[in-house]
């Protein structure tokens, strides 16, 4: 994580799109692309538990990532996930590397 933050962090939102139905209809709906072509673009879903999957705010390296993630604007001061219920679409340079991830709702409502 600690090497690269936003590509750990579109992985991981990625396989969380696998876990929800219901973001993965919204991916057809709202995109317009097949389950394989979200799957190939790394689309994704953040379901607030990325959290969970991070060291313990009381240990340096936990400090550290989270630090890592608001500076990517992945994650608020209050601990909670900047994208949280929103699918995530990753943007990437013309080598293909991880540049930011962007989010996308139905009308700012929670999918």
């Amino acid at each position: 994580m600690e090497h690269d933050p936003l590509g750990t962090v579109i992985a991981y939102y990625a396989s969380c799109l696998e876990q929800h139905p219901k973001a993965l209809a919204a991916v057809e709906r709202l995109l317009g692309m097949s389950h394989e072509q979200a799957r190939a673009a790394s689309v994704g879903f953040s379901d607030r538990s990325l959290g969970n999957q991070l060291p313990s705010r009381r240990i340096v390296a936990g400090v550290r990532i989270r630090t890592q993630l608001e500076e990517l604007g992945l994650y608020k001061r209050n601990g909670r996930e900047t994208l949280r219920g929103c699918l995530t679409i990753p943007i990437r340079d013309h080598a293909g590397r991880d540049r930011k991830s962007t989010r996308l709702n139905s009308s700012h409502e929670w999918i």
